[in-house]
């Protein structure tokens, strides 16, 4: 067999393609390593760049029903707290921490970044369910008799939204909590609270009814062991006999539920209570007194 000969036009064209692929090859290394010197470049530049401020908090789930000054007790709260870089789980901790400290919060969700500066935090709220009147001055708790930040000097404790005031016999309840969000020990104001939480059904069912009272003076009979331990006050000065609350199981008291039940047909009758003077919960069947009678 014959071998084919490169002629001068041949080893033109071939050294040509020569150094066509490595300039090609050349200038790929050359972009590969532009891009990764601006890699670096940036990565080295990261810490600077993507940043976390944890005084500024993004996202303050803030309930209709709380207060505008809670929000900025937060916000005071994250106040001065440091920058630190975006990969820094430590920092998001320290927030998280700052914000479950807040006595009025119950339950922070895990902190997250948002590009660029900022922090996202689901917060959720201690709902106060009653005001307690000690000394003159009102205070808010929760359903776990928590106390809460208000303005107890105020009325209605600072709060817009009506809440029912827990009353004493002597105007005082022992053992006011020497700081917010600390539980009020006294078996009184739990008791108290544990009736604010029973009535929550029929406060939704009939915006237009409103305790505006829940009298404990004769708790523990402690004035007349006949009469009913709690009593509930409406803002049309009605009195209702509610007997204890679940929280102490008192022998033979009707449940909270046929309770509620009792006043919805007593309501349906006589609606918003009009006409009526006190209304006695504590049987099976409600006993009614009217005006006049």
């Amino acid at each position: 067999m014959g071998r084919t000969v490169p002629t001068s036009g041949n080893r033109g064209a071939l050294a040509s393609s020569d150094f066509l692929r490595a300039s090609l090859a050349f200038l790929l290394v050359l972009v590969v390593l532009l891009l990764l010197a601006q890699l670096s470049f940036w990565l080295g530049r990261g810490e600077r760049l993507f940043l976390v401020d944890s005084s500024r908090l993004e996202s303050f789930d803030l309930p209709v029903w709380a207060p505008p000054f809670w929000k900025e007790e937060a916000q005071k709260a994250l106040r001065g707290g440091s920058v630190f870089p975006v990969s820094d789980s430590q920092g998001l901790a320290e927030v998280e921490a700052r914000i479950a400290a807040l006595p009025f919060v119950e339950k922070v969700s895990p902190a997250s970044r948002r590009f660029p500066r900022s922090i996202g935090a689901k917060v959720e709220m201690r709902r106060p369910v009653a005001l307690v009147r000690t000394e003159g001055k009102l205070y808010a708790v929760d359903a776990h008799a928590v106390l809460l930040p208000g303005k107890p000097a105020e009325p209605g404790g600072g709060f817009a939204f009506p809440l029912p005031t827990l009353t004493s016999q002597r105007g005082v309840f022992p053992q006011l909590p020497s700081r917010l969000g600390e539980a009020w020990n006294d078996p009184s104001v739990r008791e108290g609270v544990a009736a604010a939480l029973e009535l929550d059904p029929i406060l939704d069912l009939r915006p237009g009814f409103r305790i505006v009272e829940i009298d404990l003076t004769n708790l523990g009979g402690l004035r007349n062991r006949l009469e009913s331990e709690i009593a509930l006050r409406t803002d049309r000065d009605v009195r209702i006999l509610w007997g204890r609350s679940a929280l102490s199981q008192p022998y033979g008291e009707l449940a909270p539920e046929a309770k509620i039940a009792n006043l919805v047909r007593v309501l349906e009758e006589y609606p918003g209570l009009k006409g009526v003077v006190e209304l006695d919960l504590r049987f099976d069947r409600p006993a009614v007194r009217l005006a006049g009678k």
